[in-house]
């Protein structure tokens, strides 16, 4: 990541194909590295855990939640219209026959524990991979500003990861895995909201925090599940792995987006030097009275959006258009960063999460790995 985000940085305008073909190379250095070795059996094949088994410890919860995710992924590749009736309850219909087929062959809800890691592996792709996927379009008009691109925001907390990741094991000597997930949320919580009001250089500073927070939260969350659910074998791991992938493409980052959204309009609307600027025609009750779209995200998430033609088309006559432009250019850029602040609530939820496992593994007298026996 580090290495990808200095060489798109410096290939400037180039043909957006050309940044993809890049990915080829390390793929294939994979291919040649991974396609002579050996690699032994997992810890539920020499413990002879069967198929049925280890599909029993995801259970019909987890295929429940996969359900869901991929019947949103149908409908937002195929984009069936309000009134296409058809289409959106086929989609259901299909997630409802994966559930069904699933728990027919397993006949379990699935371990209690691995369906809340599930949950937890939510908020927490959202806050690692979500803000990574928005943080260039975020940090860019405050970044503009000291000259510098803002996907450096994003390479040097990658750099923070490589390093930290290569001594993972040195600090989880020190620290259990549960007590090293809650530090990192509350850096991720601090990291987060400084970002949110960082300037200029500051935002380095500010990215340090996050870049701690986030670096242990995905390869110590998978720790956990591998520890704990070792008759899952590499299913568990990798459906957690899939939840949330999946998370961050259809919920997290729409969810961000609209954060964003609704920013700007708190800034728009509180900003006392848009109102002296203002046309009267704009204005209600001594505020500006933007024209706003309603917007919704799966039908279950609403917000709006400003209706910048129609604001423009209301301001292009008067004197002063040009500094209103700016100045709601300038309004906008401060309420994108600000919505950093919002997505804070991720690894709030993430922080109750791990406190709530502490103190569910004190009751069992501490936090200690599933060991299990060969059959």
């Amino acid at each position: 990541m580090v290495l990808a985000g200095i060489i798109f940085i410096g290939m400037g305008n180039v043909e957006w194909w050309i940044k993809i073909v890049i990915t080829v190379v390390p793929a294939i250095m994979y291919f040649v590295i991974l396609i002579r070795q050996e690699f032994p059996p997992n810890e539920r094949v020499a413990a002879g855990v069967s198929y049925r088994e280890m599909l029993q410890e995801f259970g019909i919860g987890g295929a429940s939640l996969v359900a869901f995710l991929v019947v949103l992924q149908l409908n937002d590749f195929f984009g069936p219209g309000p009134e296409d009736y058809v289409m959106r309850y086929g989609f259901i219909a299909i997630g409802v026959l994966m559930v069904v087929a699933f728990g027919w062959y397993v006949r379990t809800l699935g371990r209690p524990i691995l369906l809340f890691l599930c949950f937890i592996i939510m908020p927490l792709a959202t806050t690692e991979l979500g803000t990574d996927s928005w943080i260039q379009s975020i940090m860019h008009g405050i970044a503009s500003d000291k000259g510098f691109d803002a996907g450096w925001v994003l390479i040097y907390t990658s750099a923070i990861m490589l390093v930290l990741r290569l001594f993972a094991g040195s600090v989880l000597h020190q620290v259990s895995p549960l007590a090293l997930l809650v530090i990192s949320s509350v850096l991720a919580i601090f990291g987060l909201y400084f970002l949110s009001i960082s300037t200029g250089w500051y935002i380095f500073v500010a990215a340090t925090l996050y870049g701690l927070g986030k670096t242990f939260f995905w390869p110590t969350t998978l720790g956990v599940v591998a520890e704990q659910t070792p008759r899952g074998g590499a299913l568990t791991l990798n459906a957690v792995s899939g939840i949330g992938m999946l998370t961050v493409g259809m919920l997290g980052a729409p969810i961000i987006g609209a954060f964003q959204s609704n920013s700007q309009i708190e800034q728009l609307q509180a900003s006392q030097e848009l109102t002296l600027a203002a046309p009267k025609t704009l204005l209600t009750d001594g505020k500006v009275d933007l024209p706003l779209r309603d917007e919704t995200i799966y039908s279950i998430i609403d917000f709006q959006t400003v209706d910048m033609e129609e604001f423009q088309g209301a301001v292009e006559n008067t004197d002063n258009s040009q500094e209103i432009n700016t100045l709601v250019a300038d309004l906008k850029t401060k309420g994108t960063q600000r919505a950093l602040a919002k997505v804070i609530i991720f690894p709030v939820i993430m922080l109750a999460c791990y406190l709530i496992l502490i103190f569910y593994f004190r009751t069992k007298g501490g936090y200690k790995p599933v060991v299990l026996e060969k059959n």
